[in-house]
């Protein structure tokens, strides 16, 4: 169980306003730098609790306090700079309003994403190895 997902969440929300908004990054740009973020975060945490073996409750709490910090701490002294700048790319404007077909850009990129990941979790061998480790049947089912 993971307590730092918010937190995290938080960070990389940040970095993503951040790197567009006030540095002028592309989309891709600014989802790599976020996804980098996600990524320390979670190396982090998988580190403390996989290779160190500390308990993952209290390690994911006691980071989930530290990248809250971080947050805290930081977001105060970049929110001005990225309430006033609004980022230029058609790219962010197409993926956040634009439509095809008639409907939404993020229907469309969440409909993508969920075909992906059924595909992978019900087809492919990962997905059999995911079901074989957390998918213990009920008693008398």
């Amino acid at each position: 169980m993971d307590l730092s997902v918010g937190s995290t969440f938080a960070l990389a929300v940040t970095t993503a306003l951040y790197t567009m908004n006030v540095m002028g990054l592309s989309l891709g740009g600014g989802l790599a730098a976020t996804l980098g973020v996600g990524a320390v975060c979670g190396a982090i945490n998988g580190f403390m609790v996989g290779i160190l073996r500390m308990r993952a409750f209290l390690t994911t709490l006691v980071t989930l306090i530290i990248f809250r910090s971080v947050f805290d701490i930081v977001f105060p002294q970049i929110s001005t700079d990225i309430v006033m700048n609004y980022p230029e790319s058609a790219a962010w404007d197409f993926l956040g309003m634009g439509h095809v077909l008639g409907l939404p850009t993020p229907f469309w990129v969440l409909a993508a994403i969920a075909l992906i990941l059924h595909i992978v979790l019900s087809r492919g061998r990962y997905g059999w190895r995911l079901l074989a480790v957390g998918g213990a049947r009920a008693f008398g089912a």
